[in-house]
């Protein structure tokens, strides 16, 4: 039986969040520590827009990032899909709205993101071993000590369920290299 891949299975379940009352530095920091290029604004559950990274340095060019409110700046509203919205779909989207990230929300409100590269890992337009190995652990995070001989740093496959270093993504599961064409 074929089924059709939706925004839920290859969303991610994390995102970042912060409130219309948060200084943008409060918001800057939280970017530069996830690591993030945006991040979705909330009006308790409910999303009102999205700041990205160059929004961040207009602003801090425009005044003072420490007194200044994400309420303030946010301009846009995020680009929204349902968690059961076709794979399809989300790609429209992501050509009609010209963005870098795809809301995921439900009856309740925001349950995940979908980046550019989870929706081309997904498509199969990013081979999934070519980024595996493109995104292996440099040296130094490759630890040999004690804790890691354990899996400390290792992770369950989620369809064969082996411990794995190297997880990836695909269709919504992690999956270890052996699992990725499955």
């Amino acid at each position: 039986m074929q089924t059709t891949t939706t925004a839920r299975d290859v969303m991610r379940h994390e995102f970042i969040g912060v409130s219309e009352s948060d200084t943008l530095a409060d918001a800057a920091s939280l970017l530069t520590e996830e690591e993030s290029d945006s991040i979705i604004v909330l009006r308790g559950n409910d999303p009102v827009g999205r700041l990205t990274v160059h929004d961040m340095l207009e602003a801090l060019l425009e005044g003072d990032p420490v007194t200044r409110t994400v309420g303030t700046l946010v301009r846009e509203n995020p680009v929204i899909v349902t968690a059961d919205a076709a794979l399809s779909a989300v790609r429209e989207r992501f050509f009609t709205d010209d963005t870098s990230s795809v809301l995921v929300v439900n009856g309740n409100g925001p349950i995940g993101v979908v980046t550019e590269r989870d929706l081309l890992l997904a498509t199969g337009e990013i081979d999934a071993d070519e980024f595996l190995s493109e995104h292996q652990p440099t040296e130094r995070e490759q630890s040999t000590d004690a804790q890691d001989e354990f899996g400390a740093h290792h992770s369950i496959c989620e369809v064969c369920g082996s411990l794995s270093a190297a997880l990836g993504r695909v269709n919504g599961q992690m999956r270890c290299p052996d699992c990725i064409e499955v």
